[in-house]
């Protein structure tokens, strides 16, 4: 497990976006239990947190909790693998789950559609919760954008950081014999409403999610465990 941290700007909001990566999760010849590390990088920072509130000056904490979990499946045709369901059952209760497609330029649009149908099936059966994003219910744009989101989960997403010339202008993107495919193109890909969600819109949600639902949760049985009272706090559902 790896982390590293880099400042974006979005208008004149300036963020410091701190990537934890896990190189090679899943990629043994024996995996079980796979999940473990990011689990006790997970739990990690939540003890630190606690232990940071715990003190008697609280002004200069330093918040290292992990707000959002991507989660990447393979564009097989087949769904979740019991690997992807065992680790998500695992991570579920400790941090805001986002399952993507990773790939999804090696699949036709139909593919792509009964794919989406089939994780998204496999993830109700197994009582996986996943993040589902807040929604204003007094504002039409809101509930539009909520709609949107939702059916368009999972994310299907394509990376890519070459520059290619797209009708004479710059994109970041893929060249097949077939055409290309523009990574933040709404129409080929799900990554501009996967950011504008982490990014612009549902941050705060995220980390609202992560302090009154999961971290609380943590926090309530840690004390629990050592003998203290610690009630926990139910959080609204969204929908």
């Amino acid at each position: 497990v790896t982390a590293s941290s880099k400042n974006i700007s979005e208008g004149s909001v300036q963020l410091k976006l701190t990537v934890v990566d896990t190189p090679g999760f899943a990629d043994a010849v024996n995996n079980q239990d796979c999940w473990r590390p990011i689990v006790d990088y997970v739990n990690a920072a939540y003890e630190d947190y606690l232990q940071d509130e715990s003190q008697v000056d609280r002004t200069k904490i330093v918040d290292r909790r992990v707000h959002c979990l991507l989660y990447f499946i393979n564009p097989t045709g087949r769904g979740l693998k019991p690997l992807d369901i065992e680790a998500m059952k695992a991570l579920h209760t400790k941090v805001n789950i986002v399952p993507l497609i990773a790939k999804a330029d090696t699949l036709t649009q139909t593919e792509l559609t009964a794919l989406k149908k089939t994780i998204s099936a496999q993830i109700e059966e197994n009582g996986i919760n996943i993040y589902v994003p807040a929604v204003d219910e007094e504002d039409p744009e809101s509930i539009k954008e909520h709609v949107q989101n939702v059916e368009a989960m999972p994310f299907a997403v394509v990376g890519s950081s070459h520059i290619i010339d797209v009708g004479g202008k710059s994109a970041r993107g893929r060249v097949y014999p077939w055409g290309v495919v523009e990574v933040d193109n709404p129409d080929h890909c799900d990554f501009q409403r996967l950011r504008d969600m982490i990014v612009r819109t549902h941050l705060q949600d995220l980390k609202d999610m992560t302090t009154e639902d999961l971290y609380e949760r943590f926090r309530s049985e840690t004390l629990a465990s050592m003998g203290g009272d610690a009630a926990v706090r139910k959080r609204p559902s969204n929908v």
